[in-house]
């Protein structure tokens, strides 16, 4: 909308500066491959600790329709199924590979800010949970 002045409605301007940086953020957010490190610790009953920063590659294997894969150097292949919901606000990838002796499951959850959290459920001697806490971010950024 033009005002009265001849220039751009600063409603106008802020509306269509705000729509950028949503498709900005979407196209980053749509990435197939992703950097993720990891810096806290949190087990159940227990404070969230840090530790080293723990690096993992986080990518879709086998073309768009792939699992997802997490890799480390330390590791070996972890398989995900992204989850049949995606938001503007975060992409959800489920696993039960990560510890099969522990008959655990993974919830690895990377938001569009950039924060991820990967949870473990399982019997590790007896029920519990650790939580990561870190980032994700898309690997050509």
């Amino acid at each position: 909308m033009i005002c009265r002045g001849g220039g751009v409605n600063p409603a106008l301007r802020l509306i269509f500066g705000v729509s950028i940086a949503f498709l900005a953020a979407s196209q980053s957010f749509a990435a197939q491959s992703y950097r993720c490190v990891f810096t806290q610790e949190c087990p159940t009953g227990d404070a969230c600790s840090a530790y080293d920063p723990r690096e993992v590659s986080f990518f879709r294997k086998d073309g768009p329709t792939g699992l997802w894969t997490l890799t480390s150097a330390d590791d070996p292949d972890i398989p995900f199924t992204q989850l049949p919901f995606e938001t503007e606000d975060l992409r959800a990838f489920v696993s039960t590979s990560v510890d099969p002796g522990a008959s655990a499951v993974s919830l690895l959850t990377v938001f569009s800010d950039g924060q991820a959290i990967l949870g473990i459920h399982g019997v590790f001697f007896t029920p519990g949970s650790v939580t990561h806490l870190g980032t994700c971010v898309p690997k050509d950024s």
